[in-house]
């Protein structure tokens, strides 16, 4: 089924002014070979720059039966279920530079989950007064760290991804009809 690009507003880049609350998107999904993990871990790893200021309490993680459903919810209203509480926030701490971390020791423990569910966490950061005007923009970069063992212990990680906010500066001079300096 093809998607209508309307469909999926998320990109790797968007444009907001100083103070615009700016909607992020993280996903999630389980290998092929799920059925055989006694326990999977899903943690996201996310660094803002500092002209982002996250907002702990606007996170939200929700589950969908398969990614392309997840990818397709622009309303944020065809999950399966809201399973932010199955989920840990961390924002003190973290040793690997990151602002935040958003996860979950065992994802099996959540009724419903199979090898194609997705999850999704959503967030709001704010660009604020530290933000970089111009090109070289705001980046957020993640990674999720998932188990890599179905019979034992062990987790690796995915690329880095990163998305950027930009801003820009406007400069106006105005003149008379005349065209003199106002």
């Amino acid at each position: 089924e093809d998607d209508n690009i309307l469909d999926n507003p998320w990109h790797d880049s968007a444009d907001h002014d100083i103070g615009d609350t700016v909607p992020f998107k993280l996903t999630g999904t389980l290998p092929s070979n799920a059925q055989y993990y006694l326990s999977y871990t899903m943690i996201f790893h996310d660094q803002l720059s500092d002209g982002l200021t996250f907002d702990k309490d606007s996170v939200k993680v929700l589950m969908y039966d398969t990614k392309h459903k997840a990818d397709v919810d622009t309303d944020l209203n065809d999950a399966t279920k809201d399973v932010t509480d199955n989920f840990v926030v961390t924002t003190d701490n973290l040793d690997d530079n990151c602002t935040f971390e958003v996860g979950c020791e065992n994802v099996f423990s959540i009724e419903g989950v199979t090898k194609d569910t997705a999850f999704i966490v959503y967030y709001e950061a704010t660009l604020n007064e530290n933000a970089v005007i111009g090109s070289a923009g705001n980046p957020n970069e993640v990674y999720m760290e998932f188990s890599n063992n179905p019979y034992g212990e062990g987790t690796g990680e995915t690329e880095k991804d990163k998305v950027t906010v930009f801003t820009y500066k406007l400069v106006v001079n105005k003149t008379d009809s005349h065209g003199h300096k106002l």
